[in-house]
């Protein structure tokens, strides 16, 4: 009786063995495989060919390269999975589309940066993908944010700027910038006039607004920071308004609480800067 129970235990030993020793291959040909060991719910984050979510949502996992000028223009390959191949790919950047998008195949979008608006600071945004509509249409599908879809638009040069009453009519802004840059004025479109080089530049304001952009390179391909012409912004006085006033116009300009010359000449261009 005893040697059957011996022989019995025997028996058990071997059957568990066997099932040790058959776990053990396959954890050897899974690792072997390249394969990467994950309870049941993470299985579909295992590799590049099946990062769909539960939500069948795409996902972006590599941005090459992570950064470019703000004024956008920049290559960027955008990895992941689930991107449709048949331009129904909408790839944006913290929102905003990107220009241009090409997705060859299901896991890489090749796309071109849009414009980030002119900074002095870097600004990190979002990468995100939608497929069956645009980002935030009903039925449409966009990736969630991670680490992996970060963008950094680069920072334009960080300036000072200051103003100065050279004249009696309208200040002057200058800029101080901590290295060479470049800098232009303008309305921002595609036809700034480049109006100077170096660290420090000075222009005029004007009663109809405009901006100066100290660049790094050309606004339409570099990182810029722009800064208010508008002569609103900006005033020297009084005094000095009203004083071109009266030169000007060759009339009484005072400052009483309803200035002739003030009123009835400069109103038009130029803010009353008389109370």
């Amino acid at each position: 009786m005893a040697l059957l129970d011996h022989d019995g235990r025997v028996e058990r030993s071997r059957t568990r063995r066997a099932a040790w020793q058959s776990r053990l291959v396959l954890l050897i040909v899974v690792a072997g495989c390249g394969g990467k060991l994950a309870p049941p719910e993470k299985a579909a984050q295992r590799d590049a060919g099946a990062l769909l979510d539960s939500g069948g949502r795409p996902v972006v996992e590599h941005i090459d390269p992570s950064s470019g000028p703000n004024s956008g223009g920049t290559t960027v390959s955008v990895r992941g999975a689930g991107f449709a191949t048949d331009g129904g790919t909408q790839i944006t950047f913290a929102g905003f589309p990107a220009s241009q998008t090409t997705c060859p195949s299901e896991s890489e979008c090749v796309v071109i940066s849009p414009w980030a608006g002119s900074s002095p600071d870097p600004q990190v945004v979002d990468v995100q993908a939608t497929v069956s509509g645009v980002l935030g249409a009903p039925g449409a599908l966009t990736s969630t944010t991670s680490e992996q879809d970060l963008f950094t638009f680069t920072a334009g040069p960080n300036c000072e700027a200051t103003q100065e009453c050279v004249t009696l009519g309208f200040p002057q802004l200058m800029l101080s910038c901590p290295d060479a840059a470049s800098f232009y004025v303008g309305p921002w479109t595609t036809q700034q006039e480049l109006v100077g080089q170096g660290t420090t530049y000075a222009t005029p304001t004007q009663p109809c607004g405009g901006i100066v952009a100290a660049c790094y390179g050309e606004p339409t391909n570099g990182s810029c920071s722009t800064y208010s012409l508008h002569v609103e912004s900006m005033q020297c006085g009084a005094e000095n308004f009203c004083e071109l006033c009266k030169r000007v116009a060759g009339g009484i300009c005072t400052l009483g609480p309803s200035p002739l010359c003030c009123t009835s000449i400069c109103q038009a261009t130029i803010p009353i800067p008389c109370p």
